[in-house]
């Protein structure tokens, strides 16, 4: 979902297209840390699924970081739509990665996580619902930082868009 959706915010041409593709990609994006703590507790020993989560969040960091990048580098030359289909396609790239590595690496025969699996067990523990609590309040920082970082080049340093890009706004927190 996620891929397909940024691959098609280079092909829509209104604001509704626009709003509809990004939406279909929040979506996408949404279901990507619990599908990576489920592959983690099916593949993985749990003394094991502090360093997945470890990679998991840098591999989204890594990609937060690398889109702007890539848009730096391809809109000037291609345009905006071939920065977005790009980077769509490589989650596709990733996808086929995942799917080839789960079917050579064959989950345990038994449940690794026993009693955690119970939906009532997670509701009610008071860490599930602080995590629940916190993701929210994390991605508004981060998103107020990547907005606020560009408008502030922008306008404070005369820079255009792209070269705030290039220069310090891709930068993580």
């Amino acid at each position: 979902t996620w891929s397909l959706a940024g691959m098609a915010t280079g092909f829509v041409g209104t604001f509704g297209g626009l709003i509809g593709c990004r939406g279909a990609l929040g979506l996408g994006e949404a279901g990507v840390l619990p599908f990576m703590s489920k592959a983690s507790a099916t593949y993985l020993p749990p003394s094991e699924w502090g360093l997945a989560s470890a990679a998991g969040s840098l591999a989204v960091t890594g990609g937060s970081v690398a889109a702007p990048l890539l848009a730096a580098v391809v809109a000037p030359r291609f345009g905006w739509r071939l920065a977005f289909m790009i980077a769509g396609s490589l989650g596709l790239v990733w996808i086929a990665l995942c799917r080839f590595t789960s079917r050579t690496v064959k989950p345990p025969e038994s449940p690794r996580l026993g009693r955690a699996e119970s939906p009532r067990v997670l509701l009610t523990d008071p860490r599930m619902w602080r995590v629940i609590a916190a993701y929210p309040l994390v991605m508004a920082s981060l998103m107020l930082w990547l907005n606020w970082t560009t408008i502030f080049l922008v306008q404070a340093h005369r820079l255009t868009q792209a070269e705030s890009t290039r220069t310090d706004g891709w930068l993580p927190p």
